[in-house]
């Protein structure tokens, strides 16, 4: 992932409005997209579901790290001027993919806890 993306999403995590306002213009994209991800999009909702729940204290058991990437993932996942326009059929979204991908490999032990954590107490956001 771009340096110039990790910078932008380590200012983005550390205001509140800004992760929640990311985690809602993240949420349309998907929603306008819902073929596009497949099987990874329940992956995806759980991106967005934890930086909500980080963004409102209210699971905090996650490194900076890990709120750092899946952060810089869901930017470029959003971003219009990514590597390849996700306006081009099939191929615009491979990109996109390649990100995500590298970002739950990078932090997708944090993400599992998170996951168990939310199923124990029942509920997701």
């Amino acid at each position: 992932m771009d340096k110039r993306i990790l910078k932008r999403a380590e200012a983005l995590a550390r205001k509140r409005s800004g992760l929640l306002s990311l985690v809602r213009r993240a949420s349309r994209y998907l929603l306008k997209n819902p073929f596009a991800f497949g099987k990874l999009t329940y992956r995806i909702e759980g991106f967005f579901r934890l930086l909500k729940a980080w963004a409102l204290r209210e699971y905090r058991d996650v490194s900076w790290k890990t709120i750092v990437v899946v952060t810089g993932a869901i930017l470029y996942f959003v971003s219009p001027l990514d590597a390849i326009p996700d306006i081009t059929p099939a191929l615009g979204f491979m990109d996109d993919l390649g990100v995500l991908a590298w970002a739950f490999e990078a932090v997708g032990d944090d993400v599992e806890r998170f996951l168990k954590w939310e199923r124990r107490r029942g509920w997701r956001y």
